[in-house]
């Protein structure tokens, strides 16, 4: 009875707030910003793109990993992080990464768990010629949901999409056609412990030790 107590109390701390499984669209960072604080979620910082690439560089990498957040291209897609200053590339943001050549060109975002959130700015290669037919499938417990892109780019250069989920999003493929995507700035939103969830787990915590400590007393 006291280990089935012990259990019940861990999976307390395992349950999170947020439930279901819808995905909405913000088109503006201030209001996917507002949505995920209304949430109770924090923000994780973008990418550490900075040390990846020179001062007007592209660089091709294998992947790219940071706050939580792993970048790995599928198929026959390179992975590229250029600098804003790289022929192409000039869309604003100081650096930014792509998908390339692999016609189509695929890549996979695989998030921390306790992800609810995500969001980035999206354009396509070159800057001032191309619009992008990208799609993006979200993966969460319970299933997919696909959100198509297309037209994203172009002379308007980069755009801002962010998303917030009531279910963790475990990961997000991304894929576009001739058209290279690139992205920049990516953010993810975290969930935070619930004041009464930090309880819950202290009181797990003490439990173990009360259990341990009787169990090597008898």
């Amino acid at each position: 009875m006291k280990l089935s107590y012990l259990t019940l109390a861990f999976s307390l701390t395992l349950t999170s707030s947020l439930s279901a499984a819808t995905i909405d669209s913000f088109t503006a960072p201030s209001s996917w910003l507002g949505a995920e604080a209304a949430l109770g979620l924090q923000t994780n910082t973008p990418l550490p793109l900075a040390g990846l690439v020179q001062t007007g560089g592209i660089n091709v990498v294998p992947e790219i990993a940071g706050n939580g957040v792993t970048v790995t291209p599928l198929g026959a897609t390179q992975l590229v992080v250029a600098d804003q200053n790289a022929a192409g590339y000039d869309f604003g943001a100081s650096q930014v990464f792509s998908a390339q050549m692999g016609f189509p060109s695929a890549v996979a975002l695989t998030l921390a768990p306790g992800t609810f959130g995500v969001a980035f700015d999206v354009g396509a290669f070159p800057s001032d010629l191309s619009t992008t037919d990208l799609t993006a499938q979200f993966l969460t417990a319970s299933g997919t949901q696909t959100i198509d892109f297309s037209g994203l780019g172009g002379p308007a250069g980069l755009t801002f999409e962010g998303f917030t989920s009531d279910q963790q999003i475990l990961s997000v493929s991304l894929t576009a056609g001739p058209a290279d995507p690139v992205f920049a700035n990516l953010m993810t939103a975290t969930d935070t412990p619930e004041p009464s969830t930090i309880v819950m787990l202290a009181l797990g915590c003490t439990a173990l030790v009360i259990v341990r400590r009787r169990l090597v007393s008898n």
